[in-house]
């Protein structure tokens, strides 16, 4: 189904329900749009750009990690996991620091506290960010080479994007993917905190990580469903699915399938996890995944430089929210001893 784009199509909504969402850019598109709106966001994403926000990308993950262990632990989705997503976009996209500020009280309000009405507003305030975003790199005397200025210059003002496709795209890029990585920092944290033994198994040899992240993304996927439309009359293991309906691809089934994965329900970061459909698969295939895991093992190297840390009290685990996302809506968690650097 991911990989028959003639046969499912990603349009209306990569959502079910769908409800009054927007479509976003790029997955809720198909070829040819999809293909003009990806090379856009994917050029934020391209190696040389990644490598060369290497060290801002791991200063950013140390400093959060830095502050939230300096006050002794806590809420973690509050204190690190919603803190790491965002305060990258300033070294990865260009955007300004106040803006990311900004997007940091607009995103995360407390649980239930928003009707339809103030989500809404929320949104149109994230879009009037962005906007003026755009027109402070449009004041620039010259242009600082990051990735705003590139899409500027290289869609907007070329004429191959609309300003207002510009702001989508940032949409998309420091709004719409952050729960992915939001929730698959929650996740880390928790499989450590709750699995001494475990944790012990990482701090012996923190070059485990990049393992340990992939895991968890297999294990506990972030991403749980994915939603498409059948284009056309097909079969699927035996039954028939009419045109025009709308169907779901089960990424957390896949990724424990026990033909795929033996054990698949037991965590194990020894095994070979890559492959895994955690972002996807195909061309709407998940393009911020390169940053999202550069950012998940530094957080692991982190945290290995830190005393051992543990659960306080319970962990709540909310709905699926917009049939897709899943981690811990709530969870603290406490330092055990004085912080010793190592050599």
């Amino acid at each position: 189904m991911l990989r028959d784009h003639d046969a499912f199509s990603s349009t209306p909504s990569h959502r079910l329900p769908q409800g009054n969402a927007p479509s976003v850019i790029p997955i809720d598109f198909d070829q040819p749009e999809h293909t003009a709106y990806r090379d856009a966001v994917v050029e934020a994403m391209r190696p040389h750009r990644l490598r060369a926000a290497g060290p801002f990308i791991v200063e950013t993950v140390s400093a959060a990690v830095d502050a939230f262990y300096r006050r002794g632990g806590g809420e973690v989705r509050r204190g690190l996991s919603i803190q790491i997503p965002f305060r990258v976009l300033t070294g990865v996209l260009g955007i300004s620091r106040e803006t990311v500020e900004a997007l940091l009280a607009l995103s995360d309000p407390p649980a239930g506290s928003q009707t339809d009405g103030q989500h809404h507003s929320a949104d149109q305030r994230i879009r009037a960010l962005l906007d003026a975003e755009i027109a402070a790199h449009r004041s620039r005397p010259a242009p600082a080479g990051d990735y705003v200025d590139w899409l500027l210059t290289e869609r907007v003002d070329a004429g191959l994007l609309t300003e207002a496709e510009a702001v989508d795209i940032l949409l998309t890029l420091a709004v719409a993917g952050f729960r992915t990585t939001m929730n698959s920092i929650s996740t880390l944290v928790y499989l450590l905190a709750s699995d001494q033994r475990l944790q012990e198994r990482l701090r012996a040899d923190p070059s485990q990580s990049a393992y340990f992240v992939e895991e968890m993304l297999r294990l506990r996927s972030p991403a749980q469903n994915i939603a498409r439309r059948t284009r056309c009359p097909v079969h699927i293991g035996g039954v028939e699915i009419p045109a025009d309906e709308r169907v779901v691809v089960s990424v957390a089934a896949a990724n424990r399938d026990p033909a795929e994965y033996a054990a698949g329900t037991e965590f194990d970061p020894s095994r070979p996890a890559r492959g895994h459909l955690a972002f996807g698969w195909g061309i709407h295939q998940c393009a911020g995944a390169p940053l999202a895991r550069a950012e998940l093992k530094a957080l692991l190297e982190s945290l290995c430089s830190y005393p051992p840390f543990r659960l306080e009290g319970d962990v709540e685990f909310g709905h699926i929210k917009e049939g897709i996302h899943f981690g811990p809506s709530s969870m603290h968690v406490r330092f055990a001893a004085e912080r010793v650097d190592k050599l």
